[in-house]
Parts: structure tokens; sequence; C-alpha cells
């Protein structure tokens, strides 16, 4: 481990693994109501709103300063989660296992 640490200039956190074990069924249903259905209908409205209204704009100048409103009004919230957020957090969220959803052994062996 220390031998790990020296050759690759690692600290004691990149060692470490985070991972997702699961989560609970109501907590499922109120991220799906109060994150994802809110954030879907935002981005719907922005997507929609947004693509109308670049395609009314008439000299091109404009419609690059609409263009690069709109893609920052989308990307607000990651802005807002870049601010907010501690460093460790951050170091948590870029080093999160991905959740296997299946294996794919069976699959492999049977070629």
């Amino acid at each position: 481990k220390e031998h790990a640490k020296r050759v690759h200039a690692w600290c004691e956190l990149d060692l470490v693994k985070f991972g997702v074990a699961g989560m609970p069924f109501r907590w499922k249903t109120a991220n799906f109501v109060f994150i994802f259905i809110p954030k879907m209908l935002i981005w719907w409205v922005l997507a929609s709103l947004g693509m109308h209204f670049l395609m009314e704009t008439a000299g091109i100048v404009d419609v690059i300063m609409n263009s690069m409103a709109l893609t920052f009004i989308i990307n607000l919230d990651e802005m807002i989660f870049m601010v907010l957020t501690t460093v460790p957090v951050k170091h948590m969220m870029d080093n999160l296992e991905d959740y296997a959803l299946f294996e794919l052994e069976d699959e492999e062996r049977e070629k």
C-alpha cells in the first residue's frame, strides 16, 4: 500500500472506494417525484422554449448569444453543485463506483 502511494503519488483517499449499496423504495419514490420529474419538466420547458426562441432570432450574432445564454441556463444546476458542495463530497462523487445493474459473466462464458 505504501509503495503504491509513493509510486502513483496517491493519498489515502485515493485508495478508498465509494459505492452505492442500494436505496429503499421510499427514497426512490421521493427522488423520482421531487428531483427527477421537476428536473425533466424544467429541461423540457427550457429546451422547447429555447429552441423556439432561437428560431425566431434574426441575426447570427443574436443566435450565438442566445444559444450561449440557453447553455448557461441548462448548465446552471451543475454550477450550483460545484459551488455549494464541499471538497470531500466532490471527491466522493468523482470516485463513486458504477452500480452494477446485471452480471455479464454468464453470457461471456457461453461464447
